[in-house]
C-alpha cells in the first residue's frame, strides 16, 4: 500500500517539475490537455526535431500555440520529463546546420520528407 502511494506522489512531483519548467522557460501552463496534445504530436511524428539521447529519453522540438518548444520525452513511460531551454545544447548542432530532417524510431518526421518520398514513388 505504501509503495503505491509513494509512486503516486513521485508521479505528481514529476508533473509539477515539468509544469514549472514550461512556465519558467516558455510561459506555457502545461496542464493535462497541453501534455496530452504534445505527447500526441510526438506519437504521430508531428515534430520538427527528435534526437534519441538514451534508451528511454528523446529530445523533441515541436510547435505548439505558436511557440517552438524543446522538451525531453520518456518513450517508455510516454510522458514529458522536462522542458529544456530554447538554446539547449542537445539541439545546438541541428539549429546551426539549418537542416529540417530528423528521425525518431527510424521514421522521418521532418517537413518535406513526406513530399520527397511521394516524389520518389511516382
Amino acid at each position: 500500500m505504501r509503495a503505491a502511494r509513494a509512486k503516486t506522489r513521485l508521479a505528481a512531483a514529476r508533473r509539477e517539475h515539468m509544469r514549472c519548467r514550461a512556465m519558467e522557460r516558455f510561459g506555457l501552463d502545461a496542464g493535462k490537455l497541453v501534455r496530452r496534445a504534445l505527447i500526441h504530436q510526438v506519437q504521430t511524428g508531428e515534430v520538427k526535431f527528435a534526437r534519441k539521447l538514451t534508451h528511454s529519453r528523446t529530445v523533441i522540438v515541436t510547435e505548439y500555440a505558436g511557440l517552438e518548444l524543446t522538451f525531453l520525452y520518456n518513450g517508455i513511460r510516454k510522458e514529458i520529463v522536462t522542458f529544456l531551454p530554447a538554446d539547449a545544447r542537445e539541439t545546438a548542432e541541428w539549429r546551426q546546420s539549418g537542416k529540417n530532417p530528423s528521425c525518431i524510431n527510424r521514421r522521418c518526421v521532418a517537413q518535406g520528407m513526406a513530399v520527397k518520398a511521394a516524389e520518389d514513388l511516382a
